[in-house]
This record gives structure tokens, C-alpha cells and sequence, in this order.
């Protein structure tokens, strides 16, 4: 089953004393995210909504075990488009690598971050895709 999702982002700046930006300290992150199933007609009750990478990634997971579930399937195929996934892509990377929430198992880069899979521990994987690509 595909998925078009996006991430809307923010960023904390933190200033030393000498009114400099401390990089170290600044950080970008994740406000808010949308993913709606691809549809030949999209039903707006379908769309799901969150504030976090956490969240985001708690609820693909959720994706693909009611997909498997409908399916009767031990493993399904769950596809993800993000528009810029080396973007959007980096904020997954970093939660996964960070938390340990999955593992990257396939990435494929060429100059530009085109796709990757993630395993959750429950199994569960998800292929990312580059919308623009």
C-alpha cells in the first residue's frame, strides 16, 4: 500500500553571549506531520496527523500491521512519499539512529537521497521514497 506523507519543521537558534548562533545548541525538529493513503479519490477522514518523528514513526508502524492484518499476509509492502525525502528523510534517519527506534536496512544515495527501508523490531519495514524523483 503507498503513502504520501510531510513533515513540517521549526528550529530553536540559541545565541552565546557574543550574539553568535551556538550550532551546537540550535536544532531543528519536526512540528508537525500529515500521511494520507494514495487513492484514485482521497477521502479527507483518512488523513492522519502528528507533532513528532516519534509519533510519525509509531503510527507507520501501526500502518503496516493493520495492513498485514486486512491482507492476511505475514509481510506487506508499505510504501512512503515524501516530496524531499533527503529532507524529510534525515529527520527519520537521525530518530532511528538516535533511539534506536529501527534500522536502516537499504539505502540508496546518489548525490540526492532517493530511498531508503527501515525494520521496526516488531519486523515491520517501510520503504521511503523520493516524490520529486
Amino acid at each position: 500500500m503507498e503513502f504520501v506523507a510531510d513533515f513540517e519543521t521549526t528550529s530553536v537558534r540559541v545565541y552565546g553571549k557574543d550574539n553568535k548562533l551556538d550550532r551546537q545548541l540550535s536544532r531543528a525538529f519536526v512540528c508537525a506531520w500529515a500521511i494520507i493513503p494514495v487513492e484514485a479519490e482521497p477521502d479527507p477522514a483518512t488523513i492522519r496527523r502528528g507533532r513528532s518523528v516519534t509519533s510519525f514513526l509509531a503510527y507507520v508502524e501501526e500502518i503496516y500491521f493493520e495492513i498485514t492484518k486486512e491482507k492476511r499476509k505475514k509481510k506487506s509492502t508499505l510504501s512512503i512519499f515524501t516530496h524531499n525525502l533527503k529532507f524529510d528523510g534525515d529527520f527519520i534517519l537521525y530518530e532511528i539512529l538516535k533511539n534506536k527506534t529501527a534500522e536502516l536496512i537499504n539505502e540508496v544515495r546518489e548525490n540526492v537521497l532517493y530511498n531508503f527501508t527501515i525494520r521496526f523490531p516488531s519486523g515491520a519495514e517501510v520503504t521511503f521514497y523520493d516524490s520529486m524523483k
